[in-house]
């Protein structure tokens, strides 16, 4: 199976419950649980997925003296881009 491009594996066990596998990350790790039902395993391995996507999106920016870098593309309330204040 696959999702966002990630190929996973849900298999049942001889205990009935479903095992979820899947590899993410470099270096490359293998995340896994288990779950009572099909649906609820993909669930499961849909969120590790989205988690791994977050950190690899959100890691920080440092600029030349060190510093964070603020994004750039800042949007506020109902989609309206908020400016970012300058200090002095």
């Amino acid at each position: 199976m696959e999702y966002r491009g990630i190929e996973y594996k849900v298999v049942r066990d001889e205990g009935g419950d479903w095992q979820w596998a899947v590899s993410l990350g470099n270096p490359e790790t293998t995340k896994s649980g288990q779950a009572a039902s099909k649906g609820t395993a993909i669930l499961k391995v849909w969120a590790a997925i989205d988690r791994a996507h977050r950190r690899a999106s959100w890691k920080s920016r440092l600029n030349v003296a060190g510093k964070e870098v603020p994004p750039q593309n800042l949007q506020g309330v109902q989609g309206h881009s908020v400016k970012p204040t300058s200090t002095p």
